[in-house]
């Protein structure tokens, strides 16, 4: 039985709609990217509570006719979306992962420009140089947001934070913090007329992270997997941060280092209470 609020059931993967949805979440087209693709019913509420608009939503039947999942319904139907219930196939067809969790979503965003953000004596920004793991790139997001973070500037070599892969790494939460893709000459013209300190995590040579002042406002780059900061970044940055590691390590995971930099910022600013 076809729900009243159902626009359309699809059975085929052959549907314009469902082609339609698998192009906008591949994110190649220029001209969809103000479009992002979510599935996943946790990603899916995180996504509704932001300023992102559902368009379509595609739902597979079992998880159509799961009371538990009524709540996320009338939600999605408060947005006005467009809601499809479909085959399993095409649920598999549409879905970037081997599991199909039974819903998926297109959802419109606006972009934010770096000029449109504007720090404050509060402001903390995350710069993300040259990282290109998706993963990497979602978990950063979603640390920052986590931990109140002004924004997240994307520079080049940077993976899409709106990728499939990025967005279920971030469990949503990029929907909720502003991210701003720039150039680094853009950035560091930005940089020049803000109060910002510039900080530059490093490998080794650095100011120990403990040691460093980590009193907004400032920005904190993070740089590419194996190769780091870029250069011209490091140059220009007022400190240079490093974490002390004791093991026979050189190095631990990008994101991870995020973490345990935002969370010294958060254990300094409790000290100075």
């Amino acid at each position: 039985m076809k729900h009243l609020y159902i626009k359309d059931i699809i059975k085929s993967v052959q549907n314009e709609k469902i082609k339609d949805a698998v192009v906008r979440r591949q994110r190649k087209n220029p001209d969809y990217k103000d479009s992002v693709f979510v599935e996943g019913k946790r990603v899916i509420e995180t996504a509704l509570l932001s300023t992102a608009v559902p368009q379509r939503v595609f739902i597979a039947s079992e998880f159509l006719n799961n009371i538990a999942n009524q709540s996320l319904i009338e939600t999605i139907l408060q947005k006005c979306a467009e809601i499809y219930e479909v085959s399993e196939p095409v649920m598999n067809k549409l879905s970037d992962t081997e599991s199909p969790q039974g819903i998926a979503a297109l959802f419109k965003i606006t972009e934010c420009r770096l000029l449109n953000l504007n720090p404050c004596s509060e402001s903390v920004y995350v710069v993300v140089d040259g990282i290109s793991e998706p993963g990497n790139v979602g978990t950063i997001v979603r640390t920052a947001e986590a931990f109140g973070i002004s924004g997240v500037i994307m520079l080049p070599g940077t993976a899409d934070p709106f990728s499939t892969k990025a967005v279920r790494a971030s469990a949503g939460c990029v929907f909720n913090i502003s991210t701003a893709k720039t150039t680094v000459d853009e950035f560091l013209k930005w940089i020049n007329h803000t109060k910002l300190t510039l900080i530059s995590t490093v490998v080794s040579g650095g100011v120990p992270l403990y040691e460093t002042p980590l009193k907004p406002p400032f920005a904190l780059i993070f740089g590419h997997e194996s190769e780091g900061v870029s250069r011209v970044l490091i140059n220009n940055s007022t400190v240079k941060m490093m974490i002390p590691m004791h093991g026979k390590a050189e190095s631990i995971n990008v994101s991870v280092s995020a973490a345990i930099c935002l969370y010294e910022m958060l254990r300094q600013k409790q000290l100075n209470f």
